[in-house]
């Protein structure tokens, strides 16, 4: 009875649920505030970069490959190639 008395003392646990549920809201604050900071901040980075940077970001959010969308925006990006005349 030990244990039972030491791990589930029911006037202490009455005494500190107050604090405990203070303790859980400004945990859901602070999760909410990061979650909202890190949208706010991950999509203004993504509009700042190049079509080249953000393309991968934009094929995992869409749920594409994004090797795919590399290898087309590099093809189609790339300076086109033309023969040399021989000397």
């Amino acid at each position: 009875m030990e244990i039972i008395d030491t791990f589930f003392n029911v006037p202490v646990l009455i005494r500190t649920c107050p604090l405990l549920m203070q303790g859980l809201w400004v945990t859901l604050q602070i999760g909410v505030v990061s979650i909202i900071a890190g949208l706010v901040l991950g999509l203004a980075i993504l509009g700042a970069a190049p079509p080249i940077m953000s393309s991968p970001a934009v094929a995992i959010v869409y749920g594409f490959e994004p090797s795919l969308i590399i290898a087309s925006v590099l093809s189609i990006s790339r300076a086109p190639v033309r023969a040399s005349k021989a000397v």
